[in-house]
């Protein structure tokens, strides 16, 4: 039935009536998540924050930390979205390509909104961080990702190297992505005619 609603005031009354009838371990994961998402729609990201900590007291649910990160994407929440997934590494949550590709896309999506400054740069680098450090092996969408980003900051150049240096071989291993272009670019400006 929550599948059917989405998400919404609506759903968020329900999954709350619902979430005091049974007790936490009788719901699946798809109905905590919608749950979650409804929350986040209908009461915000603070009343989800409460809720995921609620179902999930560790935070290392992958599809709940899912739909957290796609949550604060949708409200422009980088900061939240990057302290969800670093509670999350923290408390022993391993590789998990959803998790990180929808966060990269979230730190995107913000600098498509706006140049991004110091603060979005350094989520970005802390966002890469627990990348390297939950083992997840970066796939051509995320280094795409991470690439697009570097190309909205004034100094992109740079800001892919800092990235690279955590990224070490996977920046470079796979030529067809934006991260790689950004690397070929200068290389190319920087070789000598022949």
């Amino acid at each position: 039935m929550l599948l059917e609603l989405g998400e919404g005031e609506q759903a968020h009354r329900i999954a709350a009536d619902m979430l005091q009838r049974r007790p936490r371990l009788e719901l699946d994961a798809a109905c905590m998540e919608v749950a979650l998402r409804a929350t986040a729609q209908a009461r915000g990201l603070p009343a989800a924050a409460r809720l995921h900590r609620d179902l999930d007291p560790k935070g290392t649910h992958s599809k709940l930390v899912l739909a957290m990160v796609q949550a604060c994407d949708q409200q422009d929440d980088y900061r939240r979205a990057v302290d969800v997934v670093a509670a999350a590494v923290e408390q022993g949550m391993g590789a998990c390509p959803p998790v990180f590709g929808a966060l990269l896309l979230c730190l995107y999506h913000h600098a498509t909104r706006e140049t991004p400054g110091q603060k979005a740069r350094e989520a970005m680098v802390a966002a890469v961080d627990l990348l390297h450090a939950s083992r997840t092996e970066p796939n051509r969408m995320m280094l795409d990702v991470v690439g697009k980003f570097c190309r909205q900051c004034k100094q992109s150049f740079a800001m892919a190297r800092k990235l690279e240096k955590v990224l070490g071989e996977a920046a470079r291993k796979d030529g067809d992505n934006a991260l790689f272009a950004i690397f070929a670019k200068r290389e190319a400006r920087a070789a000598p005619a022949k």
